[in-house]
């Protein structure tokens, strides 16, 4: 069995030419925190309803249960961490003289 000999013009006519990466829109620091907001109330909303369901006697999954209020725990307490460093550096700045 014979391999015919693969020349660099060849192997690149099988590949599309690469565009320029199309840029993202930006978002806001606005956004992103009311986007992360948001999610962190669904969280909650959600781990309110599965506790109600506990109790209710609708599901016995106690691990789904505590494992979904840990992660929204977890998310919650991040989220008061960004807002108190977002509170510092603008006490920082404010600080500053001009």
């Amino acid at each position: 069995m014979q391999v015919p000999n693969i020349s660099v013009p060849q192997a690149t006519e099988q590949f599309a030419p690469l565009q320029p990466a199309q840029p993202k829109p930006s978002t806001s620091f606005q956004d992103l925190l009311g986007d992360a907001i948001h999610d962190i109330d669904q969280q909650q909303r959600a781990v309110d309803t599965q506790i109600e369901r506990v109790v209710r006697g609708e599901t016995t999954n106690l691990h789904e249960v505590s494992l979904a209020a840990a992660n929204a725990d977890i998310s919650f307490r991040f989220l008061l961490e960004v807002r108190d460093q977002v509170i510092a550096a603008y006490r920082e700045v404010m600080r500053m003289q001009v």
